[in-house]
């Protein structure tokens, strides 16, 4: 499976494989360092820009890009990808 069939599997599921995904993810979520749940969270469920997130964090954008993917890819291989 790609990261993009990954990312599409996540906003496609229904029932009980997507409660599976969620506990997969929460579980998974967990074990990110801290400024990668950040970024997840606030871009996520906030919205927030990479713009805003860095001036939130104190970064450049490009960091923020780069936690963003960091943690995508852990997802990734946590779900049994191969990034």
């Amino acid at each position: 499976m790609t990261k993009q069939e990954f990312l599409d599997r996540l906003k496609n599921a229904q029932g009980e494989e997507r409660l599976a995904l969620q506990g997969q993810l929460r579980a998974l979520v967990e074990t990110l360092p801290e400024k990668q749940k950040l970024v997840l969270s606030l871009k996520w469920y906030e919205h927030l820009s990479d713009k805003e997130l860095a001036t939130l964090l104190a970064v450049s954008t490009e960091s923020v890009t780069k936690l963003h993917e960091e943690a995508i890819d852990q997802l990734y291989r946590g779900i049994g990808g191969a990034a």
